[in-house]
């Protein structure tokens, strides 16, 4: 089993000529051994915060730096938003020039990326945001006055 091994062989490892260890070598840590060496005191409590005052002081510092933080998000809300909306409506344009077979394999295209993504269990917001494609081309569709055999067909 020795002779196949690439490179030293460890000094721990018998070989075929002993029966123990290599000589000269250290044996094998045992498990009490990794015991004794890994048995220390806990730690002292004064190492940590003594003061409840130095805690409770941490904590509202974190809390305030949360609350900022957070203010800024919702400072930004609207400009998302406005942006979203704005890449909708463009979407929206994009989907109405498109003819009436473009709008249905849009339509199909996207419900079907949607019902892959189930089959797949991704989740609930990945097939919500999978299919406002699909509804945008099926709203057009509907306008136009296309019936729902031509989509399916």
């Amino acid at each position: 089993m020795v002779a196949h091994m690439q490179g030293p062989i460890p000094d721990w490892l018998p070989t075929s000529d002993s029966a123990g260890p290599a000589t000269g070598a250290t044996p094998m840590p045992t498990s009490q051994s990794i015991l004794d060496e890994n048995d220390h005191e806990a730690p002292d409590m004064a190492d940590g915060p003594t003061d409840a005052g130095e805690s409770n002081a941490k904590l509202s510092d974190a809390i305030a730096r949360l609350v900022d933080r957070s203010g800024a998000v919702l400072d930004r809300a609207p400009d998302v938003a406005g942006g979203a909306r704005g890449a909708l409506a463009s979407a929206q344009a994009e989907v109405e020039q498109l003819s009436d077979m473009g709008v249905a394999t849009v339509a199909a295209y996207s419900l079907g990326v949607t019902c892959g993504l189930l089959l797949a269990g991704a989740p609930r917001i990945i097939l919500v945001l999978s299919a406002i494609p699909g509804a945008m081309a099926v709203r057009v569709a509907f306008n136009r006055g296309m019936r729902p055999a031509v989509l399916l067909h």
